[in-house]
């Protein structure tokens, strides 16, 4: 295989600067979250894990317990002798052959975790960022595959780029892929996202002249159909996803629930929403392609819209018509397989909207009832 070029590095303090500014470009990937110290004799980049956490596994279910910190060590041989790893005692072990723990020899203490990287890895892993990419492929090579296939323009940018692992890695990656196998039959690999186990009652319409005068937020839907937002309520959803910027936490899923009023013009039976509110929510399971929300997360949305109302923020008549999530990074605004799953199961009814924005390229688009039908959604002030 081949090496890329690389600029002559003529100092080991060059070099190290260099081995840092890898780091942060993993860190703002939204691999891993980094630090770096000098200790008497060496360098320490202390890691911590951000992805493969919150990924699925090989039977299609969500993973637990993904937290994994260790040190690269770099001492003053170092580019002669490469870096090492030493793990924290309370690291993740996953359940393959790169990873044992070791008891002290008198059999008391905490087993010490330990990572043996394969030994085609060995002679690639010259470099701190290496290191790190060669931990985590080895943690879960599917869900690192998966996510250098969605990154891999960004990983071609330097410094990453000149490091010697990562194009060996891009080639496993199509490999990795392509020996997926196929779920099991009755049993198929689903990628839960927005999970949402309950539904309150819902108020009627009322009438309301609809309103005239909009800015249509969206692209050309092709169809007439349109949901109307408030300026301010678009503004709470903007504050939460960050729009417009890129940061430790937007490169990731992010949602919540659009809050509205149900209205229908007098003499008329068809109905229209009004978006006037949007309730963020809150996960501990995310990644740059999903986020999921659990029981306990519905029922914090539906406790603070109850906050809300009693405080007069937000009408009494209001309900939960909808949910918005991002598409970060370069993805579309689009309603995934998933997306659609959840838009049948929780939001099917003809008046639940779903808004899917992408806060890196802002962009936005929007769909409307159990088919995920695109519309238009059109900003009031």
């Amino acid at each position: 295989m081949s090496r890329p070029e690389r600029t002559p590095i003529l100092t080991r303090q060059d070099l190290v600067l260099d081995d840092i500014a890898a780091l942060r470009q993993l860190e703002e990937l939204g691999v891993l979250d980094a630090d770096a110290e000098h200790r008497p004799g060496k360098m320490v980049f202390r890691l911590i894990g951000r992805v493969p956490a919150g990924f699925l596994d090989g039977l299609g279910e969500p993973r637990r317990k993904d937290r994994w910190a260790f040190e690269i060590l770099v001492d003053a041989s170092y580019p002669r002798t490469p870096p090492s790893i030493q793990l924290e005692a309370d690291s993740f072990l996953p359940d393959n052959e790169f990873f044992t723990a070791s008891r002290p020899l008198i059999g008391l203490g905490t087993p010490r975790p330990r990572w043996k990287p394969p030994a085609e890895f060995l002679p690639l892993m010259t470099r701190p960022a290496d290191c790190a990419l060669a931990f985590a492929w080895t943690l879960n090579p599917r869900a690192v595959a998966r996510f250098l296939a969605e990154n891999a323009s960004a990983f071609s940018e330097e410094p990453l780029g000149s490091h010697d692992l990562l194009p060996y890695l891009l080639e496993k990656t199509e490999a990795t892929q392509a020996s997926l196998p196929a779920p099991a039959r009755g049993k198929p690999a689903v990628k839960k996202m927005f999970v949402i186990r309950e539904e309150e009652e819902q108020p009627g319409a009322t009438p309301a002249l609809r309103p005239k005068d909009y800015k249509l937020a969206t692209r050309d839907p092709g169809t007439s159909k349109l949901v109307y937002v408030r300026r301010a309520a678009l503004g709470e959803i903007f504050d939460h996803i960050e729009w417009g910027n890129r940061t430790r936490r937007n490169i990731h899923e992010q949602g919540g629930v659009l809050v509205g009023l149900r209205h229908h013009e007098p003499g008329s039976t068809e109905e229209f929403v009004t978006i006037t509110s949007a309730l963020p929510a809150q996960s501990d399971e995310r990644s740059s392609v999903y986020v999921k929300f659990d029981h306990a997360a519905w029922s914090a949305l539906l406790h603070e819209l109850d906050v809300r109302k009693e405080k007069g923020l937000i009408d009494e008549q209001a309900v939960i018509v909808g949910w918005y999530h991002t598409h970060p990074n370069e993805l579309d605004c689009f309603m995934s397989g998933t997306d659609r799953v959840t838009q049948q199961s929780i939001f099917h009814r003809p008046w639940n909207y779903a808004l899917v924005i992408n806060p890196h390229r802002r962009i936005l688009a929007c769909f409307v009832g159990a088919d995920s039908e695109p519309c238009g959604a059109g900003i009031l002030d």
